[in-house]
């Protein structure tokens, strides 16, 4: 049995002939909170991606709580949620209905008492029989974060979650983050933001040219000793 929540092994993946993620390695223990820092173009999203099974790898290895991307790709979705930047809820629903469906996806019991504790972890509850077309952004994402947790998953994966969020719900993330923390859940997100990055998460790393260039934790600074002056400006924070 793995030590590692999640475990990737020399990862590559292209579109057409472009390279996005070249051989990256990356593990994160269980119950570590790891935000990844990087310019536009550096891979970030698709790293979300090939962990939640959206995208297939071309060559490496994924492990997600011990079980690999590709031979057991059931198992890895029931033991992720994911926020994107698409919300991935269906406009014509209301957001009870939408946390409903994907909760019978998992086959949740009690789905109704399930709803509503992952709709208060967001402060989405009152808001639950309003169609999603009516809400506003900030609310979708709100609701889009609240569905990822539905089926309560011991990882969270995260595209720059605090994008469109307001202030308020931006404390409702780091509660969020904290409660993880408490129950050792994994969250590996994405951000822009790194003063919000450092603030909510045990570790950082940077990424550039698909592949993880420094990891920082506490005041410890380790390079991968990639670097290159296309890098600039990239460095412990």
């Amino acid at each position: 049995m793995t030590d590692y929540s999640i475990e990737m092994k020399k990862v590559t993946k292209n579109f057409g002939k472009k390279r996005i993620l070249h051989d990256l390695n990356l593990t994160v223990s269980a119950g570590e909170s790891v935000m990844i820092f990087g310019k536009n173009g550096s891979g970030k999203t698709t790293l979300i991606k090939v962990l939640s099974t959206m995208m297939r790898i071309e060559s490496g290895e994924i492990n997600i709580e011990g079980f690999n991307s590709k031979s057991r790709g059931v198992e890895v979705r029931r033991k992720v949620g994911v926020v994107m930047h698409e919300t991935m809820l269906y406009e014509n629903l209301t957001g009870y209905e939408n946390l409903e469906f994907y909760g019978r996806m998992f086959a949740l019991e009690h789905i109704g008492e399930k709803i509503v504790s992952a709709a208060n972890k967001m402060g989405v509850v009152s808001i639950l029989n309003q169609k999603i077309s009516a809400m506003s952004h900030g609310t979708k994402k709100r609701l889009s974060i609240a569905r990822a947790l539905i089926h309560d998953p011991p990882v969270l994966l995260m595209d720059e979650p605090e994008t469109g969020l307001d202030e308020s719900a931006i404390e409702l993330l780091f509660k969020l983050f904290a409660d993880r923390k408490e129950r050792k859940q994994t969250v590996l997100a994405t951000t822009h933001d790194l003063e919000l990055g450092k603030s909510l998460a045990h570790r950082t790393a940077n990424m550039a040219r698909g592949k993880i260039v420094f990891n920082q934790q506490g005041d410890q600074c380790i390079s991968s000793g990639v670097m290159s002056s296309s890098d600039e400006g990239l460095s412990c924070l």
